[in-house]
């Protein structure tokens, strides 16, 4: 099966694995210096955004630690990843030919 956008951000709809998988894709794209504050410092089109880099940055170290996402902090990693959805893309079509 294909992955477009459309189809991730169906699949992110249902699949709570995914969304995690996801946010720790988009954390993966923040250079070393946003991670460690939690903010986004380049206009660099890759991690998160300076209005979701706290949140992302919390979430992701969440889910790092070994906790599942559940109830509210579930929902808004999902809306987060679909909202991030085209860098998602990006980032299968990079792994998918390297």
């Amino acid at each position: 099966m294909t992955w477009t956008k459309d189809r991730i951000i169906q699949e992110l709809g249902h699949n709570n694995n995914l969304v995690e998988r996801a946010i720790l894709a988009i954390y993966q794209n923040q250079t070393a210096d946003e991670k460690a504050t939690q903010k986004t410092r380049y206009r660099n089109g890759q991690g998160f955004s300076s209005a979701d880099a706290h949140l992302g940055s919390y979430l992701a170290t969440y889910i790092q630690n070994g906790h599942r996402l559940s109830g509210r902090f579930l929902e808004k990693g999902r809306r987060l990843t679909i909202k991030y959805s085209e860098q998602l893309y990006r980032i299968h079509c990079r792994r998918m030919y390297v």
